[in-house]
């Protein structure tokens, strides 16, 4: 159960980011007083690392466990 959600979690913060549904993306632009086209553009290594790290997350679960199991937790 903690590593699904480790996962949700993870997949929720790159679905806030993304267009067209990505609320995070309105507020930065909004706060930054830039159009949705320059950050898309900026945002792309960031959401290329958060892919690989979910994709990490998925399928190599002692990632997502390591604190967990270090307190005892899982």
């Amino acid at each position: 159960m903690v590593h699904a959600g480790v996962f949700l979690t993870v997949n929720m913060a790159i679905g806030l980011i993304t267009p067209p549904v990505g609320i995070n993306l309105y507020v930065g632009c909004k706060a930054g007083e830039v159009s949705v086209a320059e950050i898309c553009r900026k945002i792309v290594p960031f959401l290329i690392a958060g892919i690989v790290s979910l994709l990490l997350i998925t399928y190599v679960e002692p990632i997502s466990m390591f604190l967990p199991r270090l307190f005892g937790q899982a």
